[in-house]
C-alpha cells in the first residue's frame, strides 16, 4: 500500500468516528510531528503519539484509547508493508469561494505560498488527494507567514484577485498589514489569521468550499 493509500486507511476511520473533527486533529498531530510519515512505523509512532494526544484532548482518554486500538486494527487489516513507501504528495494549493459561495465538484484548488512545501503538503494529507488539489488557479490562496518566501512573487496580486479568497496565515507578523494592503489594491478578497487561531479556520475554508 502506497503512502497515500496508508493515510487514507486512517483519515477514512478517523472522519467515521469523529465526523467534522478528523482532518483538524490529524492536521493537528502532523503538525507536530513535523512532516508526513514516510515508514509505516513512523505512522504507528504518530498515532501513539500527537494524534492520540490531539483526541485525548478533544474527546478525553477513554475513547481516544479505543480509537488508537480500532486504527491499528484498520491498519493491520490494510497490510500496510514495514519498509519504507513513496513520499507524499506535495501539493500548493490554490483558490476558494468567498466573494459567493460556489462549490467546487473534485478536487478544490489551492496554492500555498511559503517557503516550504510544509503547510501544502500537511494539508493535501490531513484532507486527502480527492478534497485539495495544487493549482495556479486558485480558488483559495493561502500565504503561510510564518513561513515566509524570501520575496513575494510580483504575479500573485493577479492571482490572488481571481482567487475566492486570499487566507493570510500568520497575520501578527511584521509586514502581513502591508501585503494585505497590496493584495487589496489589486483587487483580492483576503482574510487574515493569527496564528493562534491554529489551522481549524483554514481547514473550515477549504471544506466549505466543496460538494458534500
Amino acid at each position: 500500500m502506497s503512502e497515500p493509500a496508508i493515510i487514507g486507511v486512517l483519515r477514512e476511520c478517523l472522519e467515521a468516528e469523529l465526523p467534522g473533527q478528523a482532518s483538524g486533529a490529524l492536521f493537528r498531530a502532523l503538525s507536530r510531528w513535523g512532516y508526513a510519515p514516510q515508514r509505516f512505523v513512523e505512522l504507528v509512532d504518530v498515532i501513539h503519539g500527537p494524534l492520540r494526544e490531539e483526541l485525548a484532548a478533544s474527546v478525553g482518554d477513554a475513547r481516544s484509547h479505543a480509537l488508537v486500538k480500532r486504527l491499528e486494527e484498520r491498519l493491520r487489516m490494510s497490510e500496510m508493508p514495514t519498509g519504507d513507501v513513496g513520499p507524499a504528495p506535495r501539493a500548493r494549493f490554490e483558490d476558494a469561494p468567498t466573494r459567493t459561495l460556489r462549490r467546487e465538484r473534485g478536487p478544490l484548488p489551492v496554492q500555498v505560498v511559503a517557503q516550504t512545501k510544509t503547510m501544502a503538503i500537511l494539508i493535501s494529507t490531513a484532507l486527502g488527494p480527492d478534497r485539495v488539489k495544487p493549482s495556479r488557479e486558485p480558488r483559495v490562496l493561502l500565504f503561510d507567514l510564518s513561513d515566509p518566501p524570501q520575496a513575494w512573487d510580483p504575479t500573485l496580486q493577479h492571482v490572488a484577485s481571481r482567487a475566492d479568497v486570499t487566507l493570510l496565515y500568520g497575520a501578527e507578523v511584521e509586514g502581513a498589514r502591508d501585503l494585505e494592503e497590496w493584495l487589496v489594491e489589486g483587487g483580492a478578497e483576503v482574510r487574515t489569521l493569527t496564528s493562534d487561531h491554529g489551522m481549524a479556520p483554514i481547514l473550515d475554508v477549504l471544506r466549505a468550499r466543496q460538494n458534500p
